[in-house]
């Protein structure tokens, strides 16, 4: 019987960080409610050019390695992954200094309403190629120990 990592791999995939694009974005639909009678939110993401430049490199240069080393390619996929498919969910509510282009100051704290911080993933306008999650714990703490002091 073939032992998974010696006799085969299961898959490999090129990954890329997303292209920054101003198109990509989440905000409320008005023409739509929930069971509550609550605006729902709308999401508008795609890949770029970029992207699929990116991401098809990335697949030939996988295929070279995976055949130089010796390794049989049974398929390859011809699809980009849905974006966010495979990442942590961040972005909805960007970090900054400027109020036009972001919503969120440095301590997490939204610009126009002083009373409102926002911790998790969407301060974040990406998270590169690592996990964010200690970022964002250091983030919290930073922006709760200035809730405290305030008090």
């Amino acid at each position: 019987m073939p032992v998974p990592g010696r006799d085969f791999a299961r898959h490999e995939f090129p990954w890329q960080q997303p292209s920054r694009r101003f198109e990509n974005r989440v905000e409320i639909d008005t023409g739509r409610k929930d069971a509550w009678g609550i605006p729902v939110l709308k999401v508008t993401c795609a890949h770029g050019d970029n992207d699929h430049a990116i991401w098809a490199d990335g697949t030939e240069k996988m295929k070279e390695i995976f055949t130089e080393s010796g390794g049989e390619i049974t398929a390859v996929g011809r699809q980009i992954a849905t974006p966010a498919g495979l990442i942590h969910e961040v972005g909805t509510c960007r970090m900054g200094k400027d109020t036009r282009t972001s919503v969120l100051d440095s301590f997490c704290r939204m610009h126009d309403v002083g009373n409102v911080y926002v911790f998790g993933g969407g301060p974040f306008p990406t998270t590169g190629s690592c996990h964010p999650t200690l970022t964002m714990m250091a983030l919290t703490v930073q922006g709760c120990e200035r809730l405290v002091r305030a008090a």
